[in-house]
């Protein structure tokens, strides 16, 4: 498969289920955007590494969040959420400097990704003006036949009235 799995249609999608098997059969990685797993990073348009099962299971013991880094990565996201939602009256108005640090490196992230998803907004935004540039031109091609079309009848009719005026039997022999 050459495409990214997130960008495949239902059609490629039936056509390849078996490629789609071996990508899927032991996750390494997981999409942020569509949150399709694979084996390796480039399957996927937004990928994260999964953290491995060992810190996964670890969740209670601070000292082994701390070791796993994906894990640590995970949970800096979460509070930052957290503390999103919570109103400014809870936060901490003394925060320690590593804890500063974390929730910059984490806005940066988090900047860096709405960055990257207004970029292919904006990339999308561009195919939709091109495809209605192109409908427009085409559309104004049409006017502009059916403009000429209008004209060569106008020409036309104006041409059968002065044939019948010159020849008016040509009419009468034709209702008969």
């Amino acid at each position: 498969m050459t495409k990214k799995m997130c960008k495949l249609s239902s059609r490629a999608i039936g056509l390849s289920m078996g490629a789609i098997y071996a990508i899927v059969s032991e996750p390494k990685f997981v999409c942020r955007s569509c949150a399709r797993v694979a084996d390796k990073s480039i399957s996927l348009c937004r990928p994260t590494p999964i953290p491995p099962q060992s810190c996964r299971n670890k969740t209670s013991c601070v000292a082994s969040i701390e070791e796993c880094a994906m894990l640590a990565e995970a949970q800096q996201t979460q509070q930052l959420m957290d503390e999103d939602v919570l109103p400014s009256a809870t936060k901490d108005t003394h925060p320690s400097s590593s804890s500063v640090e974390t929730k910059t490196h984490a806005l940066e992230t988090a900047e860096r990704a709405t960055i990257a998803s207004d970029l292919e907004s904006v990339d999308s935004q561009h195919k939709v003006l091109k495809q209605q540039k192109k409908l427009y031109k085409k559309l104004n091609k049409l006017l502009q036949k059916e403009q000429k079309l209008l004209q060569r009848r106008a020409e036309l009719d104006a041409r059968l009235s002065e044939v019948l005026q010159i020849n008016p039997d040509l009419l009468s022999k034709r209702t008969h």
